[in-house]
């Protein structure tokens, strides 16, 4: 459906042409009606699906119909997120004069007060400096009429939750519009759900767990101590214009990293280790090709828009089913193509074959001479438990505010294959 055709405001639909956007992708042509007809919505898609737009728009489009002052908020687990968020709303909303903010904790408290001071229709923020901004009475709640929680799943699993109650308790008692967005829906999030969003319109776009179409999976079965060469050998014999590694711990890629650079490879270490500050800057560089490969952890996993990444690796199986999916997730977006390659150890095999079950395929298996194993292992006892943080491989990891209570601020309200002579299809398959 085009973009034309679902009835948004001739000003953000400026925007929408300034972006070079005609065609609507599916959860966007099924979540912008309801929502421009101020419906609630709980959407879940896959990564890369054109979720921001599916929530921006009718943001800007409800916002274009009057009125002054703070009426869109956007909650997002972090600080790379929110600036994405906040990116894509000024762009989109560039015909309509509406202005968004971006709040996030790290950055000088005074810049972000100067930039609500000079009119904020629209604020974008991380739960605890939005804490921090109203109770310092910085923000006024009273005329919200657009709330969106994006990664709720998310921000259970980054200890937010409770924030984000907090801050549910500073918008109006009602009279807004809601949109909730998580890519699973476990039973703590589907209790917040419950309680807090009336009546929503459910979109599902493709199943959750169900990887991206444009992914090629690739799998090598090797001992932990030979995932570094198996690793190397990849770098060096194929086309890589842009690779993200994952591994399960920050040790295990600060490891990983020392690894690669004592084999000459250039690579940046990216995980919660480091402040907001410097894994901006990583993330910025990376984007504009000065760096081609990050070692990462999950933190790097989900809601990441970084379009171009040619290979994901999975240096350390995902002891989490689910994260298997939002790993790769970062290849393949918006139709593009990519490479998900796993290493597996032995040690890996049980969790290996529940991501198997999950995404409902088996990882096509391929041989490196000299480095992969030439028989399939069978899973070793203790090793690969399902969503515990045991498990997985052996030697370095197979290489590897609260606010205060009381009262409410804020007025009255409550790539390819490339070739090279490394890898080749092994000859048998799990």
């Amino acid at each position: 459906m085009k973009f034309e055709e679902l009835g948004l405001r001739e000003e953000v639909m400026k925007g929408v042409r300034s972006c070079g956007f005609a065609e609507a992708t599916p959860i966007q042509e099924k979540i912008i009606p309801p929502a421009i007809e101020g419906k609630n919505v709980l959407g879940s898609a896959q990564t890369g699906s054109g979720k921001t737009a599916a929530f921006i728009l009718p943001m800007l489009h409800k916002l274009s119909e009057g009125g002054s002052g703070l009426r869109g908020l956007v909650l997002e687990p972090t600080r790379e997120l929110a600036i994405q968020v906040n990116s894509v709303a000024a762009e989109l909303g560039a015909g309509t004069g509406l202005k968004s903010v971006v709040l996030f904790g790290g950055a000088p408290l005074s810049q972000q007060v100067s930039k609500i001071r000079a009119g904020a229709d629209i604020v974008v923020a991380t739960p605890g400096r939005l804490i921090d901004l109203a109770w310092n009475g910085y923000l006024d709640f009273t005329d919200i009429k657009f709330f969106v929680l994006d990664e709720v799943d998310r921000m259970f699993d980054m200890g937010f939750i409770d924030d984000v109650r907090k801050i549910i308790s500073f918008l109006p008692e009602g009279g807004y519009q809601k949109m909730f967005f998580s890519a699973t829906i476990p039973p703590e999030v589907a209790a917040l759900i419950d309680q807090f969003l009336e009546d929503p319109v459910e979109v599902s776009i493709g199943r959750r767990s169900k990887p991206a179409e444009g992914i090629s999976h690739e799998l090598y079965y090797v001992e932990a101590r030979d995932k570094i060469k198996a690793l190397v050998r990849i770098l060096k014999t194929r086309d890589i214009s842009s690779a993200i590694v994952f591994t399960e711990t920050k040790h295990g890629a600060d490891k990983l990293f020392d690894l690669l650079t004592k084999e000459n490879i250039t690579a940046v270490p990216f995980h919660s280790g480091f402040d907001q500050v410097k894994r901006y800057d990583t993330l910025k560089r990376f984007r504009s090709g000065r760096i081609k490969i990050l070692v990462a952890t999950n933190v790097a996993a989900r809601g990441l828009d970084i379009t171009g990444i040619s290979h994901i690796f999975n240096y350390d199986v995902p002891r989490m089913c689910e994260d298997y999916v939002h790993r790769i997730g970062r290849s393949a977006r918006a139709d593009a193509t990519g490479v998900a390659i796993t290493l597996a150890s032995p040690d890996e095999v049980g969790s290996l074959r529940r991501i198997e079950q999950l995404i409902e395929m088996k990882l096509p298996v391929m041989s490196i001479d000299g480095v992969t194993l030439s028989e399939v292992p069978e899973r070793r006892r203790g090793g690969g438990g399902a969503g515990r943080r045991g498990g997985g491989g052996r030697g370095p990891r197979s290489g590897s505010g609260g606010a205060p209570g009381g009262g409410k601020p804020g007025g009255r309200g409550h790539g390819g294959r490339g070739g090279g002579g490394g890898p080749k299809p092994a000859s048998s398959r799990p």
